[in-house]
């Protein structure tokens, strides 16, 4: 049995995280969510966020379900 972090998944935190960057700092916010332009570039970031969030979220069940079968 394989030990370590399973590079699907991997790609997929690396890709939460990156998608997490891109959104403005926290101190940054009150002024960001001001602008139309920047809100609607982070509700893009924040939906896409979620769509990565429930492909680790399938990733677990599918891994613990194998891991349940073996």
């Amino acid at each position: 049995m394989k030990r370590g972090m399973p590079m699907e998944l991997r790609a997929l935190l690396e890709r939460f995280c990156q998608l997490g960057c891109l959104l403005p700092l926290r101190d940054d916010l009150a002024t960001a969510f001001e602008d139309a332009r920047t809100r609607a570039e982070a509700e893009v970031v924040l939906r896409e966020m979620a769509v990565v969030q429930k492909q680790i979220d399938n990733f677990l069940v599918r891994s613990h379900v194998v891991q349940g079968s073996e």
